[in-house]
């Protein structure tokens, strides 16, 4: 490969690296063979995220290829020719930072409880490796709610987000029983008990509820179960 070659192949290269400063790395790689990027020594802070990245091939056994590498952090795209240099022998190449390769996403209906009136989001994100899909939905959210609070008071927001989270019965509290899908008769024994929905049965704890008629072991584990994998849990 001539220089050319080797520094568009450098350009794909994906680095993981959240420091402010830039930072330095080296790639060395001697005697015959291919140099891919995991021939470029890590730091603490910076790791390659794509190693198998070919970059330039050594047909001779006696071959050395040294080369110093800066990475930094940026966003959207670098062109080379924005940027300077005086020291000699420094190639400046583009800079792309944008990780995430494609996203989707669907809408569909869903319901809570006895409410049938709600939206699910589901979103697919691929990302190049140096983010992970839900640190880059995550980033998006930041930027997105730091540019909202130009036209608005986030404090407020994180208020009503605090006073909602800190409250969860109030939604349970729409989720009726019949969601767990039991057995009928263990269904009306639990109404029956009290605990109509979610949230006044785990507030009433597993101890509690296991002593109504017609709850037996069998019963609880299905209720432990839903509980789990909806992410709720027994308040005692």
């Amino acid at each position: 490969e001539d220089l050319v070659e080797i520094s568009l192949n450098l350009k794909k290269v994906k680095f993981t690296y959240n420091q402010e400063d830039p930072t330095n790395l080296v790639l060395e790689k001697k005697g015959k063979g291919v140099v891919t990027a995991a021939d470029i020594v890590d730091s603490a802070t910076c790791k390659v995220a794509n190693p198998n990245q070919v970059i330039a091939t050594l047909t001779d056994d006696k071959a050395e290829l040294i080369i110093e590498l800066q990475v930094e952090r940026g966003v959207g795209y670098t062109m080379a020719k924005e940027q300077k240099t005086d020291v000699v022998g420094e190639i400046i190449l583009d800079a792309t930072f944008t990780p995430v390769l494609k996203a989707n996403y669907t809408v569909e209906p869903a319901r809570l409880g006895k409410k049938s009136n709600y939206d699910k989001l589901t979103m697919d994100i691929w990302t190049d490796g140096s983010v992970s899909p839900e640190a880059a939905l995550k980033l998006a959210a930041k930027d997105l709610i730091n540019s909202l609070g130009q036209i608005f008071d986030t404090q407020e927001f994180s208020d009503e987000v605090i006073t909602i989270a800190s409250n969860p019965g109030s939604l349970l509290a729409d989720i009726s029983v019949e969601e767990i899908e039991l057995p009928l008769r263990v269904t009306n024994a639990l109404k029956k008990a009290g605990f109509g929905n979610i949230d006044t049965l785990t507030k009433a704890g597993r101890l509690e509820v296991s002593k109504s008629k017609n709850v037996g072991e069998k019963s609880l584990k299905v209720i432990d179960d839903w509980l789990k994998e909806k992410g709720y849990s027994w308040s005692k």
